[in-house]
């Protein structure tokens, strides 16, 4: 498991008011990867490769409530994570077979809390050198987007309200790969598209989806980009 160090804490208590600030750099597990009997795996990211400083988590929490009963507080969190090689903290083979290296992870979120219950999370994600690579014995990259950044919003009970997307370019055969490899269930339509083996790129990419809420209404969404070299495999 990923490890804390330099960790600082600071909690502060006033009646019903409760206040959290942590700060924390992240270590990679020791050893970083090895392969069966010990040996370092070939395609294992290096201790060179290894974050010094940059790996930094930031957790604030501001929440106001009886002590007795912590599960009722209402408040706001904010957590930021700043991170190099995320490959090197997750173990993402576990979901896929794969490899999973970053140049750079920022990640932002906020969360609306009331009554203790979930009201609202936003999350920001910018992503630089993202690769997820194929376990040994396999070729090729499964995906390797530039530039790209998300956005994403929830509300209660963790239900997706919106996303955003914008990606500098984008591999559509190496998107359907990813997605050929996803542990969860697509929709057909996806399925479809994904079994089709696409081809080409995609640059300059900008998508936003609204979702409707619970109580109905229609989904809404926007996209704009340019593609290069289209192709799908005739049926």
């Amino acid at each position: 498991l990923v490890r804390l160090v330099d960790l600082r804490l600071r909690l502060q208590n006033a009646g019903a008011s409760h206040a959290m600030d942590l700060t924390a750099r992240l270590a990679p597990p020791q050893p970083i990867a090895t392969a069966a009997g010990g040996a370092a795996a070939d395609t294992a990211v290096t201790e060179a490769d290894a974050p010094a400083v940059d790996n930094r988590l930031h957790l604030v929490a501001a929440l106001d409530g009886p002590p007795a009963d912590p599960w009722s507080w209402s408040g706001r969190l904010y957590a930021e994570l700043d991170t190099v090689n995320l490959g090197l903290m997750v173990p993402f083979d576990r979901l896929i077979p794969a490899r999973l290296d970053t140049r750079r992870l920022s990640l932002a979120l906020w969360q609306r809390i009331a009554g203790g219950r979930l009201e609202q999370t936003i999350a920001r994600i910018d992503l630089a050198g993202f690769q997820v690579t194929p376990q040994a014995g396999a070729s090729g990259a499964f995906a390797k987007p530039a530039g790209l950044d998300l956005d994403l919003r929830l509300a209660d009970a963790w239900t997706p309200v919106g996303l955003g997307v914008r990606a500098a370019r984008l591999d559509l055969a190496h998107l359907a790969r990813l997605l050929g490899e996803s542990p969860w269930r697509l929709p057909a339509p996806v399925r479809g598209w994904v079994e089709r083996t696409p081809k080409g790129r995609l640059h300059d990419l900008a998508a936003a989806l609204a979702l409707p809420p619970a109580t109905g209404g229609a989904a809404r969404w926007t996209a704009s980009g340019s593609f290069a070299d289209l192709g799908l495999e005739q049926r």
